[in-house]
């Protein structure tokens, strides 16, 4: 398969419909540029007044940084707002309430439902990376969304990518395990794996 096919079979698996109709080709083009340069799956991004990195161009990836800020006081419900478009396109209603830090536990209410966003555990800030992705994809399994949450540490970050198993499967038949989003469980495992070495 080349570039383009792999791009073609994404686009014919419902990849590009969330995306703004005027940035399709920027989408595009950025992937295959990364594809080309890295062999790796990225999207394009934004530029902000500085000319640094802003928000992705496409819907379905968001850039957490090292998980720091996600980790703070604020961060998840930040990351939950700068998602509702695609929660809107998605039409998932994410309602959230009760966001609650004490010490190192965090918990936050999303649709009437409790989560545990952090509890000290071997992940450090990784770990409300982990368990955000989870309450996502719970609350879109109960929506009866095909979509889910993939996690993909990249050398310029970590990011949640938003995928079909359909489009996570063409994905991970092309691109290398490093250079790609993982699933959740996947994710945990190389993270543990990589401290333990």
């Amino acid at each position: 398969m080349t570039e383009n096919d792999f791009l073609v079979a994404l686009e014919e698996n419902g990849y590009f419909k969330y995306a703004d109709p005027e940035k399709i080709q920027a989408v595009k083009d950025g992937l295959l540029e990364n594809l080309k340069a890295e062999k790796d799956f990225m999207t394009a991004f934004n530029l902000d007044e500085f000319g640094f990195q802003a928000d992705a161009m496409d819907l379905r990836f968001y850039n957490c940084g090292d998980c720091e800020e996600l980790f703070e006081e604020g961060g998840v419900t930040d990351l939950l707002d700068k998602m509702t478009s695609l929660f809107t396109k998605i039409g998932l209603n994410i309602k959230y309430s009760d966001d609650n830090y004490d010490d190192y536990k965090h918990t936050i209410k999303v649709n009437k439902r409790k989560y545990l966003l952090a509890d000290n555990s071997p992940l450090g800030w990784g770990e409300t990376f982990e368990k955000y992705a989870k309450m996502v994809n719970k609350e879109l399994e109960l929506h009866k969304s095909d979509e889910r949450i993939y996690l993909y540490s990249h050398d310029s970050g970590e990011y949640m990518v938003f995928l079909t198993d359909t489009q996570y499967e063409i994905i991970s038949s092309y691109i290398d395990i490093n250079k790609r989003p993982l699933n959740v469980d996947e994710w945990i495992e190389k993270i543990l794996s990589n401290r333990a070495n």
